[in-house]
């Protein structure tokens, strides 16, 4: 709510969508028919009218702004990683992995919110069908209001496959981000289109191949194509996940390939991006 102020602020003005509400609270169960989604739209409708530019960050979002304002006022400007620079770093020279004893072990992990706008269930039915295989893990980092849900979960799978990690410090996010094998991310269907993981981005820069499950339109889904990356998967394609991580793990040079690509698609991720804001 904080481009609200333009309603009153007599000054030249843009606004910056990262979100697109108040589309974003379908994940909440407040829809199109609430007072306050129609509140919300009318508001958006009279500020995106009046202001000088309308910045989001993919073209599917831009297709949900057309609700609001003309397409001619709207500019797409691609997100970047969140920290100047984050190289991978190898297994053997990665404190995280000699921390927590991942050195020999095939690391899938998702690092991040752990949330209502996120399938992280999904997260623990595949690591289900890995229940037998003691050199793959599957990783878990951040917090949220349905950590507690997965964790007790996990618990009653009898899950040992599986480890929980709060937060962990900005300075080490290189390590932490570099441990993964295959880095998860992940999107309800009320968030294909209004939203992209900043996280993305962060992954991309320290080679990390994708494993994304998010609906087929999702903005998401169209990176991971172009860029080749790594797979989208839908939520209810476990076996498919699965499999997908199997390949990795078993064939070094077809991850070497995805995680190339996830290094190169990088350079188009970049703080250059924010040159455009200025120009």
């Amino acid at each position: 709510m904080s481009y609200f102020p333009s309603l009153i602020l007599k000054r030249k003005y843009s606004v910056v969508v990262y979100d697109v509400y108040p589309d974003a609270l379908n994940n909440i169960g407040i829809h199109e028919g609430s007072l306050i989604y129609k509140a919300w739209a009318k508001i958006n409708k009279w500020i995106y009218r009046n202001a000088d530019r309308v910045y989001t960050l993919s073209e599917g979002m831009a297709t949900l702004l057309l609700a609001y304002c003309g397409r001619d006022k709207i500019l797409v400007i691609p997100n970047w990683m969140g920290m100047g620079s984050l190289p991978r770093i190898e297994k053997m020279e990665n404190p995280f992995i000699l921390k927590h004893d991942l050195l020999h072990k095939f690391v899938v992990m998702y690092s991040g919110n752990i949330g209502f706008t996120h399938n992280v269930a999904s997260i623990i039915e595949i690591a289900e069908t890995f229940r037998e295989d003691d050199d793959i893990v599957f990783l878990i980092i951040g917090e949220g209001l349905k950590k507690a849900e997965l964790m007790l979960w996990v618990k009653e799978k009898g899950l040992e496959n599986c480890s929980f990690l709060s937060w962990q410090p900005s300075e080490e996010l290189k390590y932490s981000l570099s441990a993964a094998d295959v880095s998860i991310i992940t999107l309800t269907d009320e968030t294909a289109l209004v939203s992209v993981p900043s996280k993305t981005y962060n992954l991309l820069a320290v080679g990390s191949p994708l494993l994304c499950i998010a609906p087929e339109e999702s903005e998401l889904a169209r990176l991971v194509e172009e860029h080749g990356c790594g797979k989208c998967f839908t939520k209810e394609k476990v076996i498919e996940m699965s499999h997908f991580v199997r390949e990795l793990k078993a064939n070094h040079n077809l991850w070497k390939s995805y995680s190339d690509s996830s290094l190169k698609a990088s350079l188009s991720y970049t703080y250059r991006n924010a040159e455009q804001y200025v120009s």
